[in-house]
């Protein structure tokens, strides 16, 4: 059986790296929007601040990545010591889902979904709550993903695409915050319950 590990601190840098990833997007998408509408004065400080911002981005979501990674593998390595028994994802695969091309659509979201109900009910997790959270995150997050990549840039008469991706980005960034706080709290008063935290 594996020890109980406390993710509060974790948590807040996650929750703290979604927060400045949330305000990088619609500076991104307006870095970009000026670029693509600026006059040829205007053009090359235009583009450095593009790729200041693009490059901050960068940096910022490939953080908030490893960190979500490593968060998503303690928590449900978390389940396991909370006495969740009978589970469909391992701590490893519930974070390779989020790798393999296809299943990514919606396998990671079924760990997510056994996290969060494993989280509130360890020992009863079967016997699901519904939340509609769970999949509003999944909504926006995969649609700010995917319009991304239809749209990478955002340029031309597909600006209103940048600014839809944009917006579905901020929000399932703030759906995510919400849920790994939810999840953090849940397996933090189950723990104290067993006697498992301190």
């Amino acid at each position: 059986m594996s020890r109980y590990r406390d993710l509060e601190s974790l948590t807040e840098l996650l929750r703290k790296l979604l927060v400045v990833l949330s305000a990088l997007f619609p500076a991104s998408f307006l870095a970009v929007t000026i670029t693509t509408l600026a006059v040829d004065n205007l053009n090359r400080t235009a583009s450095l601040a593009l790729a200041c911002v693009s490059l901050a981005v960068l940096v910022v979501l490939l953080a908030t990545m490893v960190v979500f990674c490593r968060w998503i593998f303690l928590a449900h390595l978390n389940i396991y010591a909370l006495g969740a028994r009978n589970l469909g994802f391992t701590p490893r695969s519930a974070v390779a889902w989020f790798l393999v091309p296809i299943a990514w659509w919606w396998m990671p979201y079924r760990a997510m979904r056994e996290l969060y109900w494993a989280s509130r009910r360890p020992t009863e997790w079967t016997h699901r709550d519904p939340t509609n959270e769970l999949p509003d995150w999944w909504f926006f997050w995969l649609l700010g993903t995917n319009m991304t990549f239809v749209n990478p840039v955002g340029t031309g008469p597909t600006i209103f695409v940048g600014l839809m991706s944009c917006v579905f980005w901020v929000v399932g960034t703030i759906k995510a915050r919400w849920l790994i706080a939810a999840i953090r709290s849940a397996q933090h008063r189950a723990a104290v319950e067993r006697g498992l935290f301190g």
